[in-house]
Formats: structure tokens, sequence, C-alpha cells
């Protein structure tokens, strides 16, 4: 909690409890797991993986991400019965999947675990969603927009 003495509240004392938490909660909106935690995690309780890459760029990733945060049965599903990672295709980090290890291509700015997977006839797609089963085979793969929905479907359907 020390990264809480450098925020600076609101002077009025009625809207300390509001800043305070909206910000926490801000963290909390969707959760996911990291990269690093998936293999610990799998050990313990193996889960179904769903993996939605991404890009900054992309304006149909934000529409993407805006109508996930508002389906609180398909968060609620992820959250409980998946693991949910999120992969921004411009990360820098070296990231072990499946025991592989992938690095982001310095000369084209795509990390290499999203080009393995939004790669759509030699072109990068995004967004990009794949599931896979506990073994790390593909369930499911597809890329653009999916519409809410279809994702609840498929969820409780791979669930």
């Amino acid at each position: 909690m020390n990264f809480l003495k450098n925020i600076e509240l609101i002077p009025t004392r009625k809207y300390h409890w509001l800043v305070l938490l909206s910000f926490l909660y801000s963290g909390l909106v969707f959760s996911q797991i990291s990269f690093d935690q998936l293999n610990t995690e799998m050990e313990k309780q193996p889960k179904p993986i769903v993996l939605y890459i991404n890009t900054d760029h992309c304006p149909y990733c934000s529409i993407q991400e805006k109508q996930l945060e508002k389906n609180k049965e398909a968060k609620e599903l992820l959250q409980q019965d998946f693991y949910f990672l999120k992969l921004n295709s411009n990360t820098k980090e070296t990231i072990t999947f499946n025991q592989k290890i992938y690095k982001n291509n310095k000369s084209g700015g795509i990390h290499e675990l999203a080009y393995l997977y939004a790669n759509q006839k030699g072109i990068p797609s995004f967004p990009t969603w794949i599931i896979f089963d506990n073994n790390y085979q593909v369930l499911f793969q597809y890329h653009g927009l999916l519409q809410p929905k279809d994702l609840l479907s498929i969820l409780k359907a791979i669930k």
C-alpha cells in the first residue's frame, strides 16, 4: 500500500473514499493472469486458457474491451472457469508460454507470440481471440471484433 502515499486526494473529505475506491476498482475491473503466473496456476488447477491479443493503435480492440467491461457474465466466466491472458502485440517483454520462449521482433515491432496467433495469411489481425484447452491445444480462434453474446456462447460451450 506504499503506492497510496503519492496520491493526492481531493481536499474535501467526503470525496476521499470515492477517489480511493475508483482508483482501486480501476485495477480490478477485469481479472486476468500474467504469463509468469500461468504455469504455476496450471499445475495447481488446470483450466482452459483464453488469450486475447490486441494492439495500441487498434480502434476495434478499444471497442472490444469496452464491450467486455460491460459484460458481467462473460467477465465472471473468464475469472472463474478460465485463465485469461491479455497480450499487447507491442510488448517488449520476453514471455514463456507452453514452455516456449517468445520475444519482441524489434524490426517489425510485433511480439513473436502475438504474430504466431494473430497472423492471418501473413498479416497480423487485431483483436484476436484464442482459447486453448488445459494442454495448450487450440479449441477456438477468431480474428476480429467478437460480439459479446457470441463470446459468452463460446465460453459456456467450452466450460
